[in-house]
């Protein structure tokens, strides 16, 4: 960009986001710098870097506090600074607007209890309805036994859980504010864990799972049952070799061959 040319700070930081921060920072941190974008567009949409100083920023910050707590207004001076800070690097600027800035805002509203004592624990544990059938409950039992985050949970498979170690292996997350979904790295490094069940959790769901899976396999059967194709079968569980659904399911193939083999017996000597 030219040093004389008319620059929006606006348009300078949505340029910024663009260029540092899409596809390099998380989904969620990159939804917090847009929505810096978007109280700026309206606090200071006709300012520009020519006229930003320390006088002007602090203005900007001031309006952003009117309507929201200090920390928060501490998160969008960040937000906003990283910008202005690399257009002073650039020469953009003749001097650094935000250099001893006031923090201002509301301040904090109290914040509701976000956690059960253990005797609230027991009676959330008691009320919830553990059925052999999988349900939204199981998932909040081991939330509430482990500690996982709720993506870490969602992001569980079969093969994260050892029963004869009694753990659960933590190595990604489910995209649950996706409407597509899809599996996702942990929040970070130390979010790569093993976590220790106690018995009683790991017994639960070792059942669970065992009837979570018969599932599949009741699945597998009814479409096999009702004609459908082992290729298609076999696309649809995910098995990447033909031979694995045949092989698996190879009792009510036999049986269905038995069956097709005394149609086609009694067809021939109808003729």
């Amino acid at each position: 960009m030219p040093r004389k040319k008319k620059i929006y700070l606006t348009d300078y930081f949505d340029n910024w986001i663009h260029v540092y921060k899409e596809n390099a920072v998380s989904d969620d941190t990159l939804k917090k710098y847009r929505s810096a974008l978007s109280h700026l567009k309206v606090i200071a949409s006709d300012v520009t870097l020519n006229e930003l100083d320390r006088l002007q920023y602090q203005k900007i910050l001031n309006r952003y506090a009117e309507t929201h707590e200090r920390q928060t207004t501490m998160d969008f001076h960040h937000q906003l600074k990283a910008a202005i800070l690399d257009a002073y690097d650039d020469a953009l600027l003749n001097r650094d607007p935000t250099r001893k800035v006031v923090i201002k805002g509301a301040p904090p509203t109290p914040k509701k209890r976000k956690y059960l004592n253990e005797f609230e624990l027991k009676l959330f544990i008691r009320e919830l309805e553990l059925s052999d059938d999988p349900t939204i409950d199981w998932l909040l039992l081991l939330i509430a036994k482990t500690g996982l985050r709720f993506s870490e949970a969602l992001g569980l498979t079969k093969a994260d859980f050892d029963f004869e170690k009694q753990t659960i292996s933590i190595s990604k997350t489910w995209n649950y504010k996706d409407a597509l979904g899809g599996f996702k790295p942990t929040k970070n490094k130390s979010s790569v864990r093993k976590v220790q069940l106690d018995w009683k959790l790991s017994m639960q769901f070792n059942k669970l799972l065992d009837s979570v899976h018969g599932l599949r396999h009741t699945h597998a059967s009814l479409l096999i049952l009702t004609g459908v194709s082992v290729a298609s079968i076999a696309k649809r569980l995910g098995h990447a070799d033909i031979s694995t659904t045949q092989k698996t399911y190879l009792h009510i193939i036999q049986e269905l061959e038995s069956q097709d083999t005394e149609k086609i017996m009694r067809h021939l000597s109808n003729l």
